[in-house]
């Protein structure tokens, strides 16, 4: 019975490919979200420099000139990763290179976090906190092994502010709480040891914490990734040949059709179809039928490219769309695939009116016989149609008559 065309809901295969790509999306979206925060601490900062500096809550900083200026590069920093993520939700980005974005990210901020902590008092400075919050922040953008990387490379900073700035070695920049009490705690040891072990013990707490729940969240989203890709690949699979269900084969074509459109390139439809299956299932009966189905299909896989798109359209019927193929390539294909099928050892194929099990093929080709989804499915099933008319076990194609 000839397949009738499908109308309705087809799948959007751009959000499709997006929720694939599962663990990338997720990054994204994290990647925006610690940003907004990010943006938040940022302008929180602007907004406690600019009260102090309006009520003159404490002394002029020597610093001063130099926060201003780390503000300000920190700010087109962040504008150009702003940028840069705007560029993610527009094109698909590779995996990698979000890990690499992320790294950058987290690099930069901790960079302009310490410059901005020994600024204003290294050890003695009441942002101090700023390095844990950050930690926690970062913890969810980069990979678990990253995290205590980064954490170690904070007490490294904190032991070497705490011995330069004790011994003399680098400068020491009087935090608000000096200026404000006329006092330097930096040459205080007993001081200077105790916050720093504080800070240390809060740093690799929180980034073991981090990095436990990091790694949870990493597994559950391999899982996730996983199941939807096997639903993804069930819902659109035959279930019984494992090519392409038809709904599917549709969308796919509709997107070849808008490739080779802006590409100017052709490709070609051929559909076939099984000869006398109904008198192989009522001789063999229905397992054998399905069985002998998904052989026609394994004949299919191996005489067509990787690149070509194979379905199984309705109950004996199969369509492939063969890339970069013009109508006289197709022919040869066509015609490779019909006489595989003629020498491949179907069971109980001997019973079959033709002594053997048989295709008709009919082929329309892009952009001659038609430039819609139905014009070239109607063209090529027609043609096939015409082969089977004309004696089963052959190839036609369709020919558009010229004005």
């Amino acid at each position: 019975m000839k397949s009738k065309i499908m109308k309705g809901n087809t799948l959007n295969i751009d959000e499709s490919i997006k929720l694939l790509d599962y663990e990338s999306e997720a990054r994204k979206g994290k990647l925006k979200w610690v940003m907004n925060i990010k943006i938040f601490l940022f302008i929180l900062n602007i907004i406690i420099f600019f009260i102090f500096k309006q009520l003159d809550i404490v002394p002029a900083n020597p610093a001063g000139p130099y926060l201003e200026i780390l503000l300000a590069v920190y700010a087109l920093t962040i504008l150009v990763i702003l940028k840069e993520l705007n560029n993610f939700s527009k094109h698909k980005v590779n995996k990698n290179y979000i890990s690499i974005f992320s790294i950058f990210i987290v690099t930069v901020d901790f960079i302009c976090y310490f410059i901005f902590i020994y600024l204003t008092g290294g050890i003695t400075s009441p942002f101090l906190i700023m390095l844990i919050l950050i930690v926690i922040i970062n913890s969810f953008i980069l990979d678990s092994y990253y995290i205590f990387i980064f954490a170690f490379t904070s007490i490294i900073f904190l032991i070497t502010i705490m011995i330069g700035e004790s011994r003399g070695i680098i400068s020491h920049y009087r935090s608000f709480s000096e200026i404000f009490i006329h006092f330097d705690i930096s040459h205080n040891y007993s001081f200077l040891s105790a916050t720093f072990l504080l800070y240390s013990s809060l740093i690799i707490t929180i980034s073991y914490i981090s990095y436990y729940i990091n790694k949870n969240i990493q597994e559950q989203t391999d899982r996730i990734q996983e199941a939807y890709k096997k639903t993804f690949y069930i819902s659109i699979t035959d279930r019984l040949t494992g090519l392409y269900d038809q709904i599917y084969f549709r969308e796919l074509l509709q997107k070849e059709i808008n490739n080779s459109s802006e590409s100017r390139e052709v490709f070609s439809i051929i559909f076939l179809d099984v000869d006398h299956f109904k008198n192989y299932n009522d001789l063999n009966g229905h397992l054998m039928g399905s069985r002998t189905l998904q052989e026609v299909a394994n004949v299919m896989r191996s005489n067509f490219r990787h690149d070509d798109i194979l379905c199984k359209f309705g109950g004996d019927e199969f369509v492939i769309i063969a890339k970069k193929l013009d109508k006289k390539s197709a022919l040869s294909a066509a015609e490779r695939l019909r006489k595989a099928i003629i020498e491949y050892n179907f069971k109980n194929a001997e019973y079959q009116p033709e002594g053997r099990i048989t295709i008709s093929l009919g082929i329309s080709t892009f952009p001659y016989d038609g430039k819609t989804v139905k014009e070239l499915l109607t063209k090529a099933d027609t043609a096939m149609y015409m082969a089977k008319a004309m004696g089963r076990n052959r190839t036609v194609e369709w020919k558009t008559q010229k004005a």
